[in-house]
């Protein structure tokens, strides 16, 4: 063998071995050839069965402008299926589907109240583990009719199932009373028997101007919602559990007070001689004066009492209402950690309702305006 065929087959060879270190795309499928879901739905049906919907979006009415009301043709797809399991209920769809389903686009899941009140663990699970939904999807409760959410066609356009999406948005509305929570979090709470989780409940809207309207935040303990909270307990929520983002307004008297930073301090926390938990809290709230009324005659320092009345009573009606039930909603049970032992972690919510919890609120008015006092 000479040297030019020699160095013909080692060329060869080394072209071959490139070629078979190159990342093909034999197992991609092509968009046109998949059903991408935005919204899938659980709720509970007969013999301890589940039923599953899916939402697709339909591309061609998106086109023709469905989503502004341009179009009298449903712009989505609903498609749903009963099993006994979540997993089970997906592959009947898939065997429905003439294309493949993709549910790596879901960005909210809802389930219905009653499989709320039932226990979510054990069809959430699967999200987690299985990876087939992002875990990063927005997470709520349906009270009272399922279907009407998914079939309506509100007069703000649902062009896709992205009003769910939307809806939970940080940007949409501005409003503390519309709290949202991912599927990571949803999960990681119901497993956490240091913290009780709370979600928010919602509902088709009758008169159908928009999609669904907010009930109010189901709290949970463990994996089953045990009690609502009322929206306007929402704003105290948000304070005490600092999520606070610079645009909550709070209507004092005719004046329109907007909280622009928001700050807690523990100032007390441990264990008293006989085992119980106690915590006070100072938390300092910075406010800015939005509007008054000409008419208005309260003073600065009123105002800022009365702010600071009103948040904390608000927040003391939330813990009324949920540490009889042991339903940790304000997560202190995660700054216990280091008190209590690791074999106490499963009675923290029977140690959370006899917890002593103090709370005081400081209101200071950064810029009174024309207020008249």
């Amino acid at each position: 063998m000479n040297n030019k065929l020699k160095r013909y087959i080692i060329k060869s060879m080394l072209i071959i071995s490139s070629l078979l270190l190159l990342s093909g795309c034999w197992d991609v499928k092509d968009i046109d050839n998949r059903m991408i879901a935005v919204v899938l739905g659980i709720k509970s049906a007969e013999d301890d069965n589940i039923e599953v919907f899916i939402k697709f979006p339909k591309p061609e009415t998106m086109m023709k402008g469905s989503s502004a009301g341009g179009s009298d043709e449903t712009p989505f797809i609903v498609i749903h299926e009963t099993a006994p399991t979540v997993f089970a209920a997906i592959n009947k769809i898939n065997l429905k589907l003439p294309k493949s389903l993709d549910l790596k686009s879901i960005q909210t899941v809802i389930v219905d109240e009653e499989l709320a009140k039932k226990g979510l663990l054990p069809y959430l699970e699967f999200i987690i583990r299985s990876r087939m939904v992002p875990v990063d999807a927005n997470f709520a409760v349906i009270r009272g009719e399922f279907s009407p959410l998914f079939y309506s066609k509100a007069q703000t356009g649902d062009s896709s199932g992205m009003l769910f999406t939307n809806f939970f948005d940080e940007s949409a509305g501005g409003s503390p009373q519309k709290t949202n929570i991912e599927m990571w979090e949803i999960y990681s709470r119901l497993s956490n028997p240091l913290v009780s989780a709370l979600a928010p409940v919602i509902q088709a809207n009758k008169q159908q101007d928009t999609l669904f309207t907010v009930e109010g935040n189901g709290y949970f303990l463990g994996d089953q919602m045990v009690g609502l909270l009322p929206q306007e307990y929402m704003l105290s929520y948000s304070i005490l559990s600092r999520k606070i983002k610079g645009n909550e307004i709070i209507v004092v008297d005719k004046a329109d007070v907007k909280i622009i930073k928001n700050d807690i301090e523990y100032t007390k926390m441990g264990l008293n001689s006989y085992g119980k938990p106690f915590v006070h809290l100072k938390v300092s709230l910075d406010l800015n004066l939005v509007d008054s009324s000409k008419l208005n005659k309260i003073s600065k320092d009123e105002l800022e009492n009365k702010v600071s009345a009103i948040v904390e009573k608000t927040a003391n009606e939330i813990i009324k209402q949920t540490k009889p039930i042991g339903a940790d909603v304000f997560q202190f049970g995660n700054r216990f950690r280091g008190i209590i032992n690791a074999d106490q972690y499963g009675q923290w919510p029977s140690l959370y309702k006899d917890m002593e919890i103090k709370i005081e609120i400081q209101s200071h008015l950064r810029n009174t305006g024309m207020l008249k006092f």
